[in-house]
């Protein structure tokens, strides 16, 4: 991830913008707002976050949804994230954690 080509982020601020992010949401967003995003927030579903929802939810069989059944499968794993805690945008921003790899080493 790079905010500009011949700037390339390091991964310690990556991991400062995710935690920016992360106090920006419990700080500064308005009460009413950061309910609506807490109400209609989702985790994404992709490959990597299924794995680690998968892991966080301790369930093995976890997969991402199927074409055929994507809109059932969907929202019973975003209601069992929501179950889990009661911040979906919380578990999607920790899952993608996974893919910064370790803040004191550059790749």
């Amino acid at each position: 991830m790079h905010a500009h080509p011949n700037y390339p982020l390091s991964r310690r601020q990556l991991y400062k913008l995710v935690n920016l992010f992360v106090k920006w949401l419990r700080i500064k967003v308005r009460p009413e707002v950061r309910a609506l995003i807490e109400k209609y927030g989702h985790t994404t579903l992709n490959t990597l976050t299924v794995a680690r929802v998968g892991v966080l939810l301790d369930d093995s069989t976890l997969t991402s949804p199927a074409d055929d059944n994507f809109d059932g499968r969907y929202r019973e794993t975003q209601k069992r994230i929501r179950n889990f805690t009661d911040s979906p945008v919380i578990v999607d921003v920790w899952c993608r954690t996974a893919s910064l790899g370790d803040p004191d080493e550059d790749a």
